[in-house]
Protein backbone atom coordinates (compact mmCIF):
# COMPACT_ATOMS: atom_id res chain seq x y z
CA UNK A 1 0.00 0.00 0.00
CA UNK A 2 0.97 3.54 -0.15
CA UNK A 3 2.92 5.22 2.43
CA UNK A 4 2.60 9.15 4.41
CA UNK A 5 5.20 11.11 4.74
CA UNK A 6 5.30 14.38 7.23
CA UNK A 7 7.38 16.00 9.74
CA UNK A 8 6.91 18.19 12.87
CA UNK A 9 9.18 20.75 14.11
CA UNK A 10 9.86 22.89 17.08
CA UNK A 11 9.84 20.18 19.87
CA UNK A 12 12.06 19.80 22.61
CA UNK A 13 15.25 17.41 21.23
CA UNK A 14 14.93 13.81 22.26
CA UNK A 15 11.03 14.01 22.96
CA UNK A 16 8.89 11.89 21.87
CA UNK A 17 6.51 12.77 18.98
CA UNK A 18 3.02 10.92 18.48
CA UNK A 19 1.36 11.43 15.01
CA UNK A 20 -2.31 11.14 14.30
CA UNK A 21 -4.64 10.07 11.34
CA UNK A 22 -7.99 11.58 11.82
CA UNK A 23 -11.17 11.53 9.74
CA UNK A 24 -11.54 15.12 9.44
CA UNK A 25 -11.17 18.85 11.58
CA UNK A 26 -12.22 18.80 14.66
CA UNK A 27 -11.09 17.90 18.01
CA UNK A 28 -9.73 14.16 19.65
CA UNK A 29 -8.36 14.13 23.60
CA UNK A 30 -5.15 12.25 23.75
CA UNK A 31 -3.41 11.44 26.19
CA UNK A 32 -0.78 13.93 25.66
CA UNK A 33 -3.22 17.07 25.30
CA UNK A 34 -6.12 17.93 22.61
CA UNK A 35 -5.56 17.95 18.83
CA UNK A 36 -7.91 19.35 16.16
CA UNK A 37 -8.67 16.11 14.34
CA UNK A 38 -11.60 14.36 14.44
CA UNK A 39 -11.70 10.24 15.70
CA UNK A 40 -8.11 10.74 15.76
CA UNK A 41 -6.09 7.75 16.39
CA UNK A 42 -2.22 7.27 16.89
CA UNK A 43 -0.40 5.91 13.66
CA UNK A 44 3.58 5.97 14.66
CA UNK A 45 5.51 8.16 16.83
CA UNK A 46 9.18 8.61 17.04
CA UNK A 47 11.96 11.07 18.71
CA UNK A 48 12.54 14.48 18.15
CA UNK A 49 16.16 15.07 16.70
CA UNK A 50 18.67 17.17 17.74
CA UNK A 51 16.93 19.93 15.94
CA UNK A 52 13.37 19.02 17.13
CA UNK A 53 12.49 17.94 14.48
CA UNK A 54 10.39 14.32 13.88
CA UNK A 55 9.81 12.63 10.43
CA UNK A 56 7.70 10.18 9.97
CA UNK A 57 6.69 7.45 7.05
CA UNK A 58 3.52 5.41 7.85
CA UNK A 59 2.24 2.57 6.07
CA UNK A 60 -1.76 3.68 4.89
CA UNK A 61 -3.68 0.62 3.75
CA UNK A 62 -5.24 0.29 0.29
CA UNK A 63 -8.81 1.28 1.21
CA UNK A 64 -7.57 5.23 1.76
CA UNK A 65 -6.29 5.71 -1.85
CA UNK A 66 -8.21 8.71 -3.42
CA UNK A 67 -9.04 9.85 0.24
CA UNK A 68 -7.93 12.84 2.35
CA UNK A 69 -6.62 11.74 5.42
CA UNK A 70 -5.78 14.22 8.26
CA UNK A 71 -2.81 14.23 9.73
CA UNK A 72 -1.22 16.49 12.86
CA UNK A 73 1.81 15.74 15.50
CA UNK A 74 1.83 16.49 19.55
CA UNK A 75 4.72 15.54 21.57
CA UNK A 76 4.57 14.45 25.09
CA UNK A 77 4.79 17.98 26.53
CA UNK A 78 1.75 18.67 24.19
CA UNK A 79 2.85 20.73 21.63
CA UNK A 80 1.45 19.84 18.49
CA UNK A 81 1.81 20.78 14.36
CA UNK A 82 -0.62 22.01 11.49
CA UNK A 83 -3.41 19.75 10.75
CA UNK A 84 -1.50 18.21 7.07
CA UNK A 85 -4.64 17.01 4.73
CA UNK A 86 -3.17 14.90 2.03
CA UNK A 87 -5.12 12.77 -0.18
CA UNK A 88 -3.82 9.56 -0.58
CA UNK A 89 -2.22 8.31 -4.51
Amino acid sequence: GPTANAASTGSTPGIRVHLFNGSDLGSTSTAYGLIDVDNGVEVVSRNAGRAGTATFRAFVPSRYVGLSVFLQAIDDEGKTSQVHIETIV
